[in-house]
């Protein structure tokens, strides 16, 4: 089996520089964010991005956004005080519950940016539907796109 150089990482040659459990979930919780981020929706500098929900994918997609692709903006979002201690960690510029969010929205706290042509990636997908209306697609051009693992 050949293997392209593109699609391995060096790492130092001993375990006591780094432990092979410290990079073997980088095939997923570190590939998966990044493919969706970087491939996917070509994240820029001037994005915002949003991430709802900070367990392993999450608090990559976090870290990766702020710290390897330089967004402007990146706000984390989840239920659990924990998770969002570790996002503000990863480089979040904002954290909140999703209580919080709608509280800020519903006081008129939260200026939200309804332009045009925004993105919605979803990964670490739970299995329960999403419902989207066309209307609200076509009139608000916004993309839906997905991806598995690292692909």
């Amino acid at each position: 089996m050949t293997i392209r150089a593109t699609s391995v990482v060096p790492v130092p040659a001993t375990q006591e520089q780094v432990p092979p459990s410290a990079v073997s979930a980088s095939t997923d919780a570190v590939l998966t964010p990044y493919h969706a981020m970087k491939t996917r929706c070509r994240l820029q500098p001037e994005h915002t991005v949003l991430c709802l929900g900070i367990g392993g994918l999450g608090y990559n997609a976090v870290a990766i956004a702020k710290r390897a692709l330089g967004v402007r903006c990146v706000v984390a979002c989840d239920t659990r005080e924990q998770a969002l201690e570790n996002a503000k960690e990863a480089g979040a510029d904002y954290i909140a519950t999703p209580a919080d969010l709608l509280r800020a929205l519903s006081t008129n706290r939260l200026v939200v940016d309804f332009a045009c042509g925004g993105t919605i990636h979803l990964v670490g997908i739970d299995g329960r539907s999403l419902e989207v209306s066309p209307l609200a697609a076509m009139l608000k051009d916004f993309t839906i796109k997905a991806s598995f693992y690292g692909t």
